[in-house]
């Protein structure tokens, strides 16, 4: 009877029985000795035991003596405190020696006699101390007499009248019991609560607890219960680790995470459980949160495991526990029969958990270690699944797996780069990058796989995979100098660790060339004279002394070039296209000695050099470049007919050459070299004819131009400058100058109507350039203008006033107005020097007028009266004119004031000198000033 724990104290509490039963039963130390024949004496007569320490072993006392002995003194004792310490006596016994005895010791008749002496006693002292424990003895004899209702009378009567007794927790728990028992739920709750918020910390606070979580359960409160029971499991991890029996809590701790579980199920499950344990002080997440996925799991609500699992890694992204709760989903999954989401928890788990994971960087090694072992695993699945699912795809989708793959296989590896099955990883990785195109990771996966592990099966293989990576990379780009040195690099390396493998010479080769393409030569010399070395095989060496040869050609080593170019013809019918070209290098070889001379300044033996290849080879296409050099050391050397003869003869050969293009120019440096300078112009009109580019053919016509004006022949000269200004539309500045060029050759012609006719042109023309005029165009279109009003100048000078005078003036007044527009044209440009010109004429015309007013011719029949009144008339007129000359005059002479002072302004000052002699013609006084005061 476990419940009974008090008694069993009180027993052994009592009268030394504990030492006494301790000796019996364990058979050390002190021993006690009773009469050998007892059996029927009375409790009178019983000799008291005494202790004999001479003894080393115990005698064993049999048990059926001792229980007739306390049976005896049980049914004989008068006095009911005799009778109960008998009955104590004997529960002693019972509860000691369980095992051997496992039928009981004490009868149902002794514990009905037990309950007449428990009540006679409270009956005879109802008020007396002690009572609780007789009431306590009591409840226990009608339990186990099978008498729950006097149980629950007795132990109720117990907690109402000793509240403080140290027997009220375990009695109300027990009352909770009976309640329980009996169905009666709500009063079991009541029970349990008194016990668990009792003042003592009984033992029984624990076990009410979970008594009371159960009790609410029954009454479907599943939300207090659940509160109830995470407190119970609350206090079981508290106490985990300390010193005490805790030999029942695990038992209790999983029938809690089990009903638990249960309750969740009914309620909101995950979300329900956070709620619940958020006041808790334990950690107590990972077991409830278990749990419920296992209860899920078992009754194949795989969904709502998943769901469970999730949330506990919701709620605690950074536990240690996230690992296994993650698991748990593919578990689920698995056994759902649902492999897509299973493989999808495969990929949270290394996405969310994995080295690149913010999760995985807050561990610490320890952990970390833990969690690599599942990750390589995982990793190693993931990656073959999608490699295998890449093969049964196409498009988008094809490349998402491959690249899934790929990802894969190396995270695997930086787990655990040196495990045999990495080198498989790195080798699938390489494979998956090479469908996918992307050639850098193909070939690092590929050498790692190839280099890294020399025990792999496939290393071989991979390495050399990796170099076909390199050639389909190159293909995309094709020029990527640095790609084709990583390219060579591979190639001589694979050679290198596997000179066996019967690719190797190919690998070999294809560096020597592809280093002979980079200009890197010595490289491939040196690889090529290896490899004609090491293999017999006719193909290789064919190409292998080709590119030898090549190379020491590039090098500038013509004899080992030729030596190359003679070995490759061993392996050419003579007279095939390959000869023939083999032959093209020989010849090119003799071309090289004169480039020698050439360099080193021996134009004389180069020129002879390249003159020897027009003998010994007219047909190579050499001819044509050491021809072409020739006449070039011919130029050089200043042998201008040779080299007129050659670049002619040249120019009808190789006509549509590229360098045929060249030779016009060449031609007219040699032609100006040897003063033939009209042939010279020649070839440059025949250059612009030809060229499509309209600005060396304006550069071309206008050195002709200058050319034949050079040798005096203007005309055409001309004639090539009008042909630039009528078809090129050169820019403004130098059409202007163009302009100005005619003007001076016709000029130099003598032919002064195109003289007058290319100034008009000139000045309409510059008028015309907007924003493009600039300082230069404007003084050669004031220079022209200037040059053009001088015949109205001249022609205004000319008219003379006569009478009729109204008719004369008119006339000389129109020419004036003309003149004057011309002349502030003139200033308009605002070149200094004509724009002091233009102010002084406008000034002196005005004059003029006033003047010739004055001076021109009277009538003849007037009186002398008449004729002074016909003078005042006139001077009444010519008055104005010579006002505005003087103003004009004035404001030309101003410009002295601004630091302009030509011969225009000077001009203007001794004209003003003549007209105003009192304010203008004065004359400077010399003054002495002294050398030093004394």
């Amino acid at each position: 009877m476990m419940f009974w724990v008090r008694a069993a104290i009180i027993i052994l509490s009592c009268a030394g029985f504990a030492q006494w039963v301790f000796a019996a039963d364990q058979q050390k130390g002190a021993i006690v000795i009773f009469d050998k024949d007892e059996t029927n004496k009375r409790i009178g007569e019983l000799k008291p035991a005494y202790i004999d320490f001479k003894y080393r072993i115990s005698p064993k006392v049999p048990l059926n003596e001792l229980v007739v002995r306390y049976t005896r003194l049980f049914h004989e004792a008068t006095d009911p405190k005799f009778k109960i310490l008998a009955l104590h006596r004997l529960a002693q016994l019972e509860e000691l020696f369980s095992r051997q005895r496992p039928e009981g010791i004490i009868s149902d008749a002794l514990w009905q006699e037990a309950i007449v002496a428990y009540q006679r006693i409270l009956k005879d002292r109802p008020y007396q101390e002690g009572n609780d424990n007789y009431l306590y003895q009591l409840a226990r004899a009608h339990e186990i007499t099978g008498d729950l209702k006097s149980t629950l009378d007795t132990l109720q009567r117990l907690v109402g009248q000793y509240p403080d007794s140290g027997y009220v927790s375990e009695a109300w728990f027990r009352i909770g019991e009976l309640f329980y028992g009996d169905k009666r739920y709500q009063k079991a709750e009541q029970a349990y609560h008194r016990v668990v918020t009792g003042s003592l910390n009984s033992e029984f606070k624990d076990k009410a607890q979970y008594m009371q979580g159960w009790a609410q359960f029954k009454q479907d409160n599943f939300t207090t219960a659940l509160a109830t029971f995470v407190k119970v499991l609350d206090g079981i991890e508290r106490r985990r680790g300390s010193a005490g029996d805790n030999s029942g809590a695990e038992k209790v701790e999983q029938d809690t995470l089990r009903i638990t579980s249960l309750i969740l199920t009914n309620l909101d499950g995950p979300e329900t459980l956070i709620q619940a344990i958020a006041g808790t002080q334990s950690d107590l997440a990972p077991a409830l949160f278990d749990r419920l996925y296992r209860f899920y799991l078992e009754k194949e609500r795989y969904q709502d495991a998943v769901a469970a699992a999730n949330r506990f890694i919701d709620e605690f992204p950074l536990s240690p526990l996230r690992p296994k709760f993650t698991e748990h989903t593919i578990i689920a999954f698995t056994e759902g029969k649902l492999p897509s989401s299973a493989w999808q928890a495969k990929e949270r788990y290394v996405s969310e958990l994995g080295p690149a994971s913010d999760y995985w960087q807050q561990l610490d090694a320890e952990y970390k270690g833990k969690l690599n072992a599942k990750l390589y695993q995982f990793f190693d699945q993931l990656g073959q699944r999608n490699y295998a699912l890449a093969g049964n795809a196409e498009g988008q989708q094809k490349t998402v797996h491959l690249q899934q793959a790929a990802d894969y296989f190396l995270a695997m590896t930086g787990l655990y780069p040196r495990e045999e099955a990495s080198a498989n990883a790195f080798f699938l990785a390489g494979e998956a990058f090479f469908q996918l195109g992307q050639w850098d990771n193909a070939i690092l996966a590929y050498e790692q796989a190839g280099y890294l592990y020399p025990d792999y099966a496939n290393n071989g293989e991979a390495a050399y995979a990796a170099i076909l990576a390199y050639q389909q990379w190159l293909r995309r780009v094709p020029d990527d100098e640095a790609l084709r040195n990583r390219r060579v690099d591979a190639l001589t390396e694979f050679a290198r660790v596997y000179p066996e493998d019967a690719r190797a010479p190919d690998t070999l080769l294809l560096a020597a060339n592809e280093l002979f393409s980079l200009e890197q030569y010595q490289a491939a010399l040196d690889i090529t004279t290896k490899l004609t070395a090491i293999t017999e095989r006719k193909d290789v060496l064919q190409a292998a002394w080709q590119t030898l040869g090549h190379s020491a050609f590039a090098l500038e080593k013509y004899d080992v070039a030729e030596n190359g170019y003679l070995q490759t013809l061993n392996y050419y019918q003579v007279g095939s296209s390959e000869y023939v070209s083999i032959e093209e290098n020989l010849a090119a070889a003799i071309y090289s000695q004169g480039e020698q001379y050439d360099r080193r300044g021996q134009l004389a033996a180069a020129l002879e050099q390249y003159q020897r290849v027009l003998d010994v080879a007219p047909e190579s296409s050499v001819r044509l470049n050491a021809q072409y050099d020739a006449a070039m050391r011919a130029i050089d050397l200043k042998a201008w007919d040779t080299a007129t003869t050659l670049l002619n003869d040249f120019r009808s050969r190789f006509t549509d050459h590229q360098l045929a293009e060249g030779i016009p120019e060449k031609l007219v440096y040699v032609y100006q070299q040897n003063q033939e300078l009209a042939l010279a112009a020649g070839e440059l009109e025949s250059i612009a004819a030809s060229e499509a580019n309209r600005g060396t053919q304006q550069k071309a016509l206008l050195q002709a131009a200058e050319l034949y004006g050079r040798v005096g022949q203007w005309p055409q000269a001309a004639r090539i400058n009008q042909q630039v200004l009528a078809d090129l539309s050169p820019a403004f500045p130098l059409a202007v100058e163009l302009h100005q060029t005619q003007i001076d050759i016709y000029q130099k012609l003598e032919e002064l109507p195109q003289v007058n006719s290319w100034q008009q042109a000139l000045v309409e023309f510059e008028a015309n350039g907007g924003a493009q005029r600039d300082g230069r165009t404007k003084s050669l279109a004031a220079a022209a203008s200037w040059t053009l009003l001088q015949a109205d100048k001249r022609a205004f000078d000319a008219i003379r006033l006569t009478l009729p005078l109204k008719k004369t003036l008119a006339q000389k007044q129109r020419v004036m107005k003309r003149l004057i527009t011309q002349l502030n044209r003139t200033r308009a440009y605002g070149v200094s020097e004509f724009s002091t010109a233009a102010l002084h004429m406008t000034g002196e015309i005005y004059l003029r007028l006033g003047q010739d007013i004055m001076a021109s011719e009277r009538p003849k029949n007037l009186s002398e009266l008449e004729l002074e009144q016909y003078s005042l008339l006139l001077e009444e007129q010519a008055f104005p004119f010579e006002d505005k000359a003087i103003e004009i005059l004035e404001s030309n002479a101003r410009y002295a004031q601004q630091g302009v002072y030509d011969d225009w302004v000077k001009q203007s000052y001794q004209a003003l000198s003549t007209v105003l002699p009192v304010r203008y013609n004065k004359q400077e006084v010399a003054a002495d000033v002294p050398v030093s005061l004394n």
